[in-house]
């Protein structure tokens, strides 16, 4: 399995990953260069930022913008699509929010993360993560969110609930 820091993400204007994680699994807190949209073709995910809490079902991706710390959990497995895309893209919003990921979105997102990483993407290439680009921006943002709270005593409260949901 790749990971971000094995690969090269300037290499273009998107960058694709698949990565299947099983039940359990943490990402702690970190940050990218780049938007990252986190997509899960199947299973449940979390992100959490300082600012917000985001439940992912399938359908749904969660649009990060660069800098932007989070940590993502697995609730159960997930098949996990990652998009690292060129900053030039961020939206006015600089906050993270849920996108409705439509049937041509998916089939856009999974093609992106096939390509070969080590190689230039082709016309075909191009226009297939042009017209994918187009389609991120223009989907509907989703109110899935909950926000942390400012507190530092809840928040503590609320990163164990997150952590263990049957405490």
């Amino acid at each position: 399995m790749k990971r971000t820091f094995d690969i090269d993400l300037s290499c273009r204007p998107v960058v694709g990953l698949a990565d299947e994680y099983p039940a359990g699994f943490t990402d702690p807190a970190h940050t990218h260069d780049r938007i990252q949209l986190l997509y899960a073709s199947s299973g449940v995910m979390s992100v959490v930022t300082d600012k917000t809490s985001y439940v992912i079902p399938p359908q749904r991706a969660v649009w990060i913008p660069s800098g932007v710390t989070h940590e993502v959990s697995c609730r159960g497995p997930v098949s996990l699509r990652s998009l690292y895309i060129d900053p030039k893209y961020e939206r006015d919003d600089p906050d993270c929010h849920i996108v409705e990921v439509s049937q041509l979105l998916k089939a856009l997102i999974i093609e992106v993360t096939q390509f070969p990483l080590e190689e230039t993407l082709d016309a075909r290439g191009n226009q297939i993560v042009d017209l994918m680009i187009s389609e991120m921006l223009a989907s509907p943002k989703i109110p899935y969110a909950a926000p942390m709270p400012n507190d530092r005593r809840l928040v503590r409260v609320c990163r164990q609930m997150l952590e263990d949901p049957a405490d």
